[in-house]
């Protein structure tokens, strides 16, 4: 056999290398897109509860105010500017569904899944303390990803074999 061949060869076997680390690649890329979408929609829910709070004490601020404006105290614009933030509240309510729903469906579209879902906020108490993410540095964390993740692989493999090709 000659170089040649042995070069053919070698290359078309890096070439399947390279086939299954792209097929590893898509599927990591899907993951970080499910992932992604996930924390999405636990954020548009929380983001939603902390609104839904917010708008709880609007109102008991507007109705303190009332009293407050009854009695004398308080001058009847100071009511207006509550009306004011009571319908920005319920704007941004409205707005916080909709980021749910869109949330949703990315879901949805990433799993190519259009039943209804919801998602199980996962109870994380104690799952990881302030010591354990300080614990791992930037430089072990990169090192790790061009040790285990394919895109980095996939570079490496893409140069073998145009190194392959000239020679």
């Amino acid at each position: 056999m000659c170089i040649r061949d042995r070069h053919t060869i070698e290359q078309r076997d890096l070439q399947i290398d390279l086939a299954k680390l792209q097929v590893e690649e898509a599927n990591n890329n899907l993951q970080l897109q499910i992932l992604s979408a996930y924390m999405q929609a636990l954020l548009a829910e929380e983001q939603l509860k902390v609104l839904q709070n917010q708008s709880t004490l609007t109102k008991e601020q507007r109705t303190r105010m009332n009293k407050l404006v009854e009695a004398g105290v308080r001058a009847p614009s100071d009511l207006l500017d509550l009306d004011a933030q009571i319908a920005r509240d319920d704007i941004n309510l409205v707005n916080a569904e909709n980021n749910i729903n869109a949330a949703y469906l990315t879901i949805a579209q990433i799993l190519d899944y259009y039943k209804p879902i919801r998602i199980v906020q996962p109870n994380i108490d104690g799952a990881l303390s302030q010591n354990d993410v300080e614990s791992v540095s930037p430089d072990k964390v990169y090192d790790e990803a061009l040790r285990t993740q394919p895109q980095f692989k996939v570079r490496d493999l893409q140069t073998q074999i145009a190194e392959k090709g000239h020679d």
